[in-house]
This record gives structure tokens, sequence and C-alpha cells, in this order.
């Protein structure tokens, strides 16, 4: 506030009420481990995973159908298990040019715009946790149940916007990135290759399912990323080579990250992510009356590591 610098893990702490750490690459070594064992084929574990996940792009010109369907389907689970505020609305749209796979504008009055990323091929293998995470039971439902039970019924304005460095936002994305197996059970990926199936688009549920397994430790590469740019002062190649061998991602998946992490709005959010998933998990249990209070009431980290 007075002109001084302050660190990167106070800066996060500061914002998101939660403070990051380092995480032992031995994690990742592990998840590389099992990676190697679920994959198919033979050879290095990168450049299979990279080359698995290069064959589950979706057509461009068949993505906003399998969008629809999917999001139709999670909208009837969602207005099922939580319960959806009349008149709640969803515009779809396909955007370029931005350092997000996918963003959720909520515009209000019970309506959002969500946007998916086609900088780079969208993968069958996150559709369904992008279109649960931006909308049912995610952000959108969020939004329009808090501005229905809230602002509208106990006039608390404040909910009426959302701010981006705030506590709200862990509680936010820790919800929403556990939005699709609230939703659609431990084993999503069945759900989601009926639709993609239904569309044209050849899915093994069973592979998608051990690799996401085996490889969600690795989530955690990112904010070391953030880590290693912010507080150590590492180069940016040094850190794209870092996602590279640590994410197993492409050259051009993780320069992309880099274009997130070094966005003075959204470098120090990714601790959102990383550290608002075990958080909300760990404290809803699997219990879908627990993910409700999330959507619907006001909480803050301090609130679920208390509880």
């Amino acid at each position: 506030m007075a002109g001084e610098e302050i660190s990167y893990v106070d800066e996060v702490e500061w914002c998101y009420g939660v403070r990051p750490t380092f995480r032992d690459e031995d994690q990742f070594a592990a998840a590389h481990e099992r990676l190697d064992a679920v994959l198919p084929g033979s050879g290095p574990v990168r450049e299979r995973i990279i080359s698995w996940r290069e064959a589950q792009a979706i057509p461009v010109d068949r993505l906003d159908a399998v969008l629809r369907t999917i999001a139709e389907d999670f909208r009837e689970r969602t207005q099922r298990t939580f319960g959806l505020p009349e008149g709640e609305h969803i515009a779809w749209e396909l955007a370029t040019n931005q350092p997000w796979s996918g963003f959720n504008y909520y515009e209000g009055n019970l309506q959002s715009r969500v946007a998916i990323n086609t900088d780079l091929p969208v993968l069958a293998t996150s559709i369904g946790h992008l279109v649960a995470h931006e909308a049912y039971p995610g952000h959108h439902t969020e939004h329009s149940r808090k501005e229905a039970g809230l602002v509208r019924s106990r006039g608390w304005q404040e909910e009426s916007i959302f701010c981006v460095g705030t506590p709200q936002c862990l509680i936010a994305e820790g919800l929403a990135d556990l939005a699709l197996e609230i939703i659609a059970g431990e084993f999503p990926d069945l759900v989601v290759a009926e639709h993609l199936r239904s569309n044209g688009i050849e899915f093994d549920p069973e592979v998608a399912h051990a690799v996401r397994v085996a490889s969600e430790s690795m989530d955690a590469v990112r904010a070391n990323a953030a880590w290693l740019l912010h507080e150590d002062g590492a180069a940016i190649d040094d850190v794209v080579a870092y996602i590279e061998r640590w994410g197993l991602l492409p050259h051009a998946r993780a320069t992309k990250a880099i274009e997130f992490l070094t966005s003075p709005t959204w470098r120090a959010y990714i601790s959102c992510y990383v550290e608002g998933l075990p958080l909300c998990r760990n404290w809803v249990g699997g219990d879908p009356a627990r993910f409700a209070t999330l959507l619907t009431e006001q909480v803050v980290p301090d609130d679920l590591v208390s509880a």
C-alpha cells in the first residue's frame, strides 16, 4: 500500500488466505511412475503421454455440440441434486488469445457467459472438467445460487460482485475443481464417454480414468513454476523447461501455462486451484449437503480449516 514490495508467498497469503509451499519433486516423479504403468505403448513416459493427449483432441467443428450435450446433462444433474434458480442461463462461446482454458463471465440476473479457449486443442480428457468447473455445478451454479439466495433474499449486496485477489476466489476454484466428481461420481470418464461417442468421438474411459488418477498430484507443478518465477526469480525459459519435465507437457502447453503465471492479475491465482481443491474436498467429504453449503453460503478458507 505504501509502495513497498512484498514477497510472492505473502502476496498469495494476503490475497487468498493460504500460504503456498514448494512441493517436493518426488511426488511428481512418483506420478510419472504411475503413468508409465497405465499409459498405452512403450518408451519414455513424456513422449507417450503427449502422444496420447494429442489423440484426445476434439475436432473444432464438433466442440460446440459436445459442450452443449455435456452441459445439458450436468445441468439436469445439478437441478436434481442442488436445485437451480428459475431463469438461470448460460451462453457458451469459443475464444482465442487468452491465458486461461475456460472462463465464466457472470453477468448478473442469473446469467453467465462461458468462454472456452481454443488457442490449443480442447481435449476429450478435460472437457467434462471444463463444463462442470465453469458451469454446472461450478462457477455459474455458485454465482446464480448466491445471487438468488444471498443478494435477492437476504439483501447481501456484497455477493453481487466477485473480486479477484480475495479469499472467496480460493473457495470458488476449489468447489469448481471438485464439481465434476460431485456431479458425476468417482468415474466421470464413463459419463463423458457417452456424450463424446454420441458426437462421433472415440474415447477410452478406462485409460482416461487411470491417467487422471495417476497424474492428479502433478497439478502442483504449475504452483511450483509460479514459485520459481516470482519467489526465486528464475528465468522464463528455465521455468518452461521445468513445466515440460515435471508436468510432462509439450512446449506449446508449457508456454501457454507461463502466460497465466506471468499475468499481473493471475500470477498468484494458481494457488486457488492447488490449495483450494484439497481444502474443499476434505471439508465436503463426498457429502452433497456440504457441497451445497459452498454453493449457497458465505464461506472463507478459515471456515474450512477450523471446521
